[in-house]
């Protein structure tokens, strides 16, 4: 699902934190991995955000076409992006309409050179 609320928590450990909505099947996934991967896309890889937004029975249908590998923590990571890190969630914290999924990294890549997509190139405060 594209993030709206990513942050970095720790340099030593690397520690960063996502913010996800009870009301996503991410949540219920995040639950019980106790793991996540965050893939950062290129500006020009906009589409995938919509795509990645829809809800639908199927959810592999989002990753049809698409080049993509499991993770060391098992999360799906897509070949074609910027880069992505790892993370074993260690604590979550809930709040209001959304819980902090704070993770450690575990692993992380630089992929390919590039523009980080952001959620101001997309005209939206809130993408996921």
């Amino acid at each position: 699902m594209p993030l709206s609320l990513f942050l970095q928590i720790s340099f030593q450990p690397p520690v960063v934190a996502v913010g996800v909505s009870p009301k996503r099947y991410t949540y219920k996934m995040l639950k019980e991995s106790r793991a996540f991967a965050v893939v950062f896309l290129r500006k020009e890889q906009k589409a995938l955000v919509e795509r990645f937004k829809l809800i639908t029975q199927d959810r592999a249908e989002k990753f049809q076409g698409l080049e993509w590998e499991k993770g060391v923590s098992g999360a799906p990571i897509l070949r074609d992006c910027l880069g992505f890190i790892e993370c074993r969630v260690i604590a979550e914290l809930c709040f209001g309409d959304h819980s902090l999924f704070i993770g450690e990294v575990i692993k992380e890549e630089l992929v390919k050179e590039g523009e980080l997509l952001s959620i101001s190139d997309l005209g939206k405060y809130y993408a996921g």
